[in-house]
């Protein structure tokens, strides 16, 4: 948040693997993702029923979910999931909303729930798994000397070396897709010559 230029931002708490849901006799294996309300945002999740996370389910550990059309589909039928619990590795949640995902069937089959609800409830103390931000407008350049400035700021809250690459991986979307469209180009070219 110290980091100026961000648009959305999100932390993730993965529980490792699938777990096992159940609601009123049924049971299915789902992963669960801990996160913040601007995830939706930076997944492009499209809730089709209730709500997503918001802040107040962060910071008040609340526990509720918000799970993809084929959660709902196996859990619930046709029966309206929006109320009704779900158990999570022996946890109740509320289901607030129900989501689809551009993303493909994969993503359908994930369940949100609140990064600090997570983070409690499965022992994760303050361990967050994945950091996830949009740099707005910014131009590839701009958008490296953000990743510099994260760095820089992870670095002096958790004691090492800014340019230990090890100690947190970063992924550039923004470069990839510049790399891609370079390579476009430089085909392109070579057709036209």
């Amino acid at each position: 948040r110290d980091l100026p230029g961000l648009a959305y931002l999100s932390g993730r708490f993965f529980l490792s693997g699938s777990v096992p849901v159940s609601r009123a006799g049924n049971t299915a294996a789902f992963e669960v993702r801990g996160c913040h309300p601007d995830h939706q945002y930076l997944e492009r999740t499209i809730v089709q029923a209730g709500r997503f996370i918001n802040d107040l389910d962060v910071s008040d550990r609340r526990k509720v979910a918000v799970i993809g059309s084929t959660v709902e589909r196996v859990l619930f039928g046709s029966e309206d999931p929006l109320g009704q619990m779900i158990n999570v590795r022996g946890v109740n949640y509320e289901v607030v909303g129900v989501f689809e995902d551009v993303g493909g069937e994969g993503e359908l089959r994930l369940i949100y729930v609140p990064l600090s609800t997570a983070q409690l409830v499965y022992h994760g103390g303050n361990e967050v798994h994945q950091i996830l931000f949009t740099t707005g407008a910014a131009s590839v350049a701009e958008s490296a000397a953000m990743i510099r400035s994260t760095r820089q700021i992870l670095a002096a809250r958790h004691h090492f070396d800014p340019a230990d690459r090890r100690a947190v991986q970063v992924s550039n979307n923004l470069l990839r897709f510049r790399k891609l469209m370079d390579i476009f180009d430089w085909v392109q070219t070579f057709v036209w010559i």
